[in-house]
């Protein structure tokens, strides 16, 4: 017996509400970034987000469970592995690039992970190459981040966005990794080990850099908000909004996510940042969302048909 009409409809509202609410806490976290890095070095705050993340998912984990809450299987051992370095990390060169970056800027350029996600996946997971179209989309997507990049672009400095752009071919090898590794255990526990491995990884490397993960005296309730924000909302609840989106909807239509991240950056950065935003920067984007329609064209026509039908 197929699910009744209402019970479908109640769904797919909970599920657009989980999708919006996520792009929310993900896009409120670009300018929460900034905020952050007045009282904490950006490794340090990377480092610190996600020791926050991991102890609130793990805790919350132990006391609804009692049990249950670790990695089980080769699996999940490569999922938290790819997701700790790669993931995680990559948010460390993140933090760092949002140094000369604004959070506006940083959004656009990380709307090239679905791409770059896309065609790592055709390599990788499939054994296949990219098509002349796919090929397009990927000119298309550089081409976005080049006109967000260059050296007259409002808000961006060649360092800032360099980094960011390691940041963003970092996620996009780790989201193709953790898919490859398929885990077993479900995306709660995996993303709270992540978080935990992650933590100590961008720590060793803050530590080696002369970082400390104190926050400096003079902090202002503003930062300190910031990085209660990074920690508990953008980190322990976003993924935990994110992997259970993605056991219902799935990895593709929950990484549309990344189109509306930026919008979100945007307006919060120049309401509470009075960030600047350049023409160059909308064109960018558009060009990068452009490129991923073409990359993932196949996909987006099977979920119009599906939802339409």
């Amino acid at each position: 017996m197929s699910p009744r009409p209402e019970v479908n409809s109640v769904a797919r509202l909970r599920d657009t509400a989980l999708f919006i609410l996520l792009a929310l806490l993900w896009g409120g976290g670009f300018p929460a970034t900034e905020v952050g890095l007045t009282a904490v070095t950006p490794l340090a705050l990377a480092a610190l987000r996600y020791y926050v993340g991991a102890a609130v998912l793990l805790v919350g984990l132990t006391a609804v469970r009692g049990r249950g809450v670790l990695p089980t299987g080769a699996g999940d051992r490569i999922a938290v592995l790819a997701g700790g370095v790669f993931l995680m990390g990559g948010n460390g060169l993140l933090f760092l690039g949002q140094q000369s970056v604004t959070g506006g800027v940083a959004s656009i350029l990380f709307g090239l992970i679905p791409v770059l996600t896309a065609v790592g996946g055709t390599l990788i997971l499939t054994d296949a190459r990219p098509d002349a179209v796919e090929l397009l989309g990927v000119g298309l997507g550089i081409a976005g981040v080049a006109l967000v990049a260059n050296p007259g672009s409002v808000g961006a400095t060649p360092r800032g966005v360099a980094l960011v752009i390691a940041a963003v071919v970092a996620v996009s090898a780790g989201n193709v990794l953790v898919e490859r590794a398929a885990p077993e255990s479900d995306g709660v526990v995996v993303a709270a080990w992540s978080m935990l491995l992650g933590g100590i990884v961008v720590h060793t490397f803050a530590r080696a850099t002369g970082e400390t993960l104190l926050v400096v005296v003079d902090a202002s309730p503003a930062a300190l908000g910031a990085l209660l924000f990074l920690g508990v909302v953008a980190s322990a609840v976003a993924y935990t909004v994110y992997f259970g989106l993605i056991r219902r909807i799935g990895a593709f239509r929950v990484s549309l996510v990344s189109y509306l991240v930026p919008v979100v950056a945007t307006v919060v950065g120049v309401i509470a940042l009075s960030e600047p935003v350049g023409p160059a920067a909308v064109t960018g984007f558009l060009l990068v969302a452009g490129g991923f329609v073409f990359v993932q064209r196949t996909a987006i026509q099977r979920v119009v048909t599906s939802s339409l039908s």
